[in-house]
């Protein structure tokens, strides 16, 4: 799953992980991909830091409160190369760049 605001990442990392087999769901913002992922069930969401109404770091910690999810790998997204809050665990490697 890919969740990100604006639409052009959205569909960069939908080519991107189309090209490398896997199934693609997008969202356009937290509350969308909230509504989305039980019926889709994801196996790794990307999510963009920040997104308006519900910022990506609400909308992990609301996906992860949930048992079903909890164990679901969530990669935070930036183009403003901030640092991660404390809770999130970073590789120290550069967000994906289109």
């Amino acid at each position: 799953m890919v969740i990100d605001d604006s639409n052009t990442i959205r569909r960069s990392a939908e080519i991107f992980l189309l090209q490398a087999g896997c199934t693609v769901i997008l969202a356009e913002d937290g509350f969308d991909a909230l509504a989305k992922i039980a019926d889709h069930q994801p196996d790794l969401i990307f999510v963009d830091i920040m997104m308006p109404r519900l910022d990506g770091y609400q909308t992990c910690a609301l996906i992860k409160k949930n048992a079903k999810f909890h164990s679901t790998p969530v990669i935070m997204l930036s183009v403003e190369g901030r640092p991660v809050r404390p809770g999130a665990r970073s590789d120290g490697r550069a967000p994906i760049s289109t």
